[in-house]
């Protein structure tokens, strides 16, 4: 391992995983799409965005809620659902 790569894992061990910002779920063309937005806590870094798609709301809100579960923060999740 070089010396660039033991500081890349310095780095990423420092920032620790990601963290879930927030959640939407929106309907789009008969199936539900869920974005996530997941943030590393430091000022200036960009948050990173996971879509998926899927067919009922159900399947997106067992995905929102596993993507919760899976990167937590402190602080309360919302999940936002626009079904209008």
């Amino acid at each position: 391992m070089n010396r660039l790569d033991r500081l890349a894992m310095k780095v990423k061990k420092a920032l620790g995983p990601p963290k879930i910002i927030h959640v939407l779920v929106d309907q789009m063309a008969g199936a539900w799409a869920v974005s996530a937005s997941f943030w590393d806590g430091k000022a200036g870094h960009t948050p990173r965005v996971e879509h998926s798609v899927h067919s009922d709301i159900d399947a997106a809100m067992g995905r929102a809620q596993k993507l919760a579960a899976q990167y937590p923060n402190h602080l309360d999740l919302v999940i936002l659902v626009d079904d209008i």
